[in-house]
């Protein structure tokens, strides 16, 4: 467990890269759509998040589920220890975290991402560490929907699934299939991602990356309640970008102390 809450302090810490000046506690959380608060009743998957919230014992237990039908790999695999699903537990209780409402803003590549809409924001060191080929020892469970309980789910091998494109290609996703590809070209209204812009990717920003498919993707990475969002995949150099080094380094003061 010291592991586990270790990686979350880290999480914390990368996280304040991204953080609004506002303070968490006077935002609105997307869940309680209430300030954070502690609950009466405690938290037992996002158990990190117990002494402030953003979510309810319920959206806890609907991340639980949802959490363990994806890796779900059979018996060998859930006595195996992977470094990987831990990462994508703080990814999938982003719900939780008290701080979701100073960093679940509009994007901050707006190239990319679509202006108008806001992003969940995942740093670069938590994504990288929860890379499709990183699950692909023992695979992935992929429902057609995780939203229905009855939808059928076929094994997949991540990384043969969020392939990742090359720089300057665009990422799409096909709007009957559901399947990510690649291609030189516009991907069209239909097939492009959630929030994202018909623009080539960046591979410097991590926007052509495998795991950004994969976070953006509602049967599999993307942190539960956040469906209708995209997720953004951010570093310091990116925030230095967006607001200038004397801004960043005041967005990033807590992480430089790390």
């Amino acid at each position: 467990m010291c592991g586990v809450q270790t990686i979350a302090v880290v999480l914390y810490l990368y996280i304040a890269l991204l953080v609004v000046s506002a303070s968490a506690q006077d935002g609105v959380c997307e869940c309680l759509q209430d300030p954070p608060k502690k609950n009466a009743q405690p938290l037992v998957f996002c158990n990190w998040y117990n002494p402030t919230s953003c979510c309810l014992p319920v959206h806890d237990a609907d991340i639980n589920g949802k959490f363990l039908a994806l890796i779900e790999a059979g018996p060998a695999c859930e006595k195996f220890q992977n470094v990987a699903k831990r990462y994508l537990s703080f990814a999938f209780c982003y719900a939780c975290d008290p701080e979701e409402p100073t960093h679940f803003t509009t994007p901050l590549d707006t190239h990319f991402f679509n202006a108008s809409t806001k992003t969940v924001k995942i740093c670069a060191s938590v994504a990288m560490n929860m890379a499709p080929k990183l699950f692909s020892d023992c695979g992935l469970l992929l429902p057609d929907s995780r939203q229905t309980i009855c939808s059928p789910n076929s094994p997949v091998v991540p990384h043969k699934v969020w392939t990742g494109c090359n720089d300057r290609q665009h990422i799409c996703q096909g709007n009957s299939t559901a399947t990510w590809y690649c291609s030189d070209s516009a991907c069209g209204d239909a097939d492009t991602p959630l929030g994202f812009n018909d623009v080539p990717c960046n591979a410097s920003r991590h926007t052509c990356d495998g795991v950004l498919m994969f976070l953006n993707d509602n049967r599999a990475g993307k942190p539960p309640n956040y469906e209708g969002y995209p997720v953004e995949i951010v570093d310091e150099q990116l925030c230095r970008e967006e607001y200038g080094e004397e801004e960043a380094a005041s967005r990033s003061n807590v992480a430089n102390t790390w």
